[in-house]
């Protein structure tokens, strides 16, 4: 299966059943899931551009604001070497507070991968059949980044204005939309 046509599967699934999300303990929360592996927002930035971007907004109970979280992912079908793809996960830490590297199982997340996305804290995600929600396996829980905040807005900011989400989002966060 060509890589573009496992976005909206694990699009469905992130919406669905991601368990980084569906099983925190948050008071409030909202999210939105975006495809994003066809934004132009940087120059020169073939590997700053995540195939999938979760954006997820939650309050804690004893947090006064809500918190933005965004993670991004890179998704790779059967028949691509997995290290790189790993690698290029890693670059997106520039931008999401998150990033996840989802794969097939069958190209398998060996122990040289899997100790990888541990160093790096890289979260690894595997699956066998895309559109079976169960057989989403997370293998390592991503950590999180450092985001430079200057280029985590523009990209936030080119992707929600390129899907129509902006207003939606800032509401979460209590903001109103600039003019």
């Amino acid at each position: 299966m060509p890589e573009a046509d496992l976005y909206p599967l694990v699009r469905s699934w992130i919406e669905a059943e991601f368990p980084l999300v569906r099983n925190g303990p948050r008071q409030e929360t909202q999210r939105r899931v975006l495809i994003t592996a066809n934004l132009d927002w940087i120059d020169g930035g073939v590997w700053m551009r995540p195939d999938l971007a979760l954006i997820h907004v939650h309050r804690r109970r004893f947090e006064p604001i809500p918190t933005l979280d965004l993670y991004t992912i890179e998704v790779k079908p059967a028949g691509t070497r997995a290290l790189p793809g790993l690698h290029q996960t890693l670059a997106q830490g520039r931008i999401g507070d998150f990033v996840v590297f989802i794969m097939p199982h069958e190209a398998g997340p060996g122990p040289e991968l899997i100790a990888q996305a541990r160093r790096f804290g890289v979260g690894l995600v595997t699956f066998t059949d895309p559109e079976l929600w169960s057989s989403y396996q997370l293998i390592v829980p991503p950590e999180r980044t450092n985001p430079d905040p200057d280029l985590r807005d523009q990209f936030l900011s080119k992707a929600l204005e390129a899907e129509g989400h902006t207003a939606e989002v800032l509401s979460w966060l209590g903001l109103e939309p600039r003019t």
